[in-house]
């Protein structure tokens, strides 16, 4: 179920909105930007002015979504820009816990290209476009049995799991069965 709120095509003004509990410290557009406003704040006891600027996002290595750390009372939480333009610009009535980026990119994170889904719908796309490679179900009886042997040994589980190259989980799993 696809929750747009523009339509394909349509040039899109950039409108801002103060993020949910950071309200007067900082703003997210429907671009899917974000910026620090102006403010006085004490320094080390000095009244310092902080002008306006728009932040500049950090991508995360692992996943590659861009991300940028809010600060409040000196403590930094670092927060997905896509969520963050999802939950202040586009409807959730179905209450569904993920967003989703439409045409694949993760670093584009305008409101047009983001949209509420469930879990699965969100894996299901990930397949589709091939941003998410199936993981094999079964690991081969040989290595199980590999990693058995190395455990009957001496070796802990996690060690011959490491040494034969596969998950630990995985193993332990298949390890109970047996």
């Amino acid at each position: 179920m696809r929750l747009r709120n523009h339509p394909k095509g349509a040039a899109m003004q950039e409108q801002w909105k103060p993020v949910a509990g950071y309200e007067g410290s900082y703003e997210v557009s429907n671009l899917g930007r974000v910026k620090s406003l102006a403010r006085k704040k004490l320094n080390r006891g000095i009244p310092t002015l902080y002008r306006e600027i728009i932040l500049k996002p950090s991508c995360s290595k692992k996943w590659g979504y861009r991300n940028i750390g809010l600060y409040l009372d000196g403590r930094c939480v670092r927060k997905k820009i896509a969520r963050l333009v999802a939950e202040h610009f586009i409807p959730n009535p179905n209450g569904f816990r993920y967003t989703d980026h439409i045409n694949g990119q993760k670093t584009d994170d305008r409101s047009e290209n983001l949209e509420w889904v469930t879990g699965a719908e969100n894996l299901r796309r990930a397949y589709a476009l091939g941003l998410h490679k199936p993981t094999p179900r079964k690991i081969p009886d040989d290595k199980v049995f590999q990693v058995k042997m190395l455990v009957d040994q001496g070796m802990s589980i996690r060690q011959a799991s490491s040494a034969v190259g596969v998950k630990y989980s995985s193993v332990c799993t298949r390890l109970r069965l047996l």
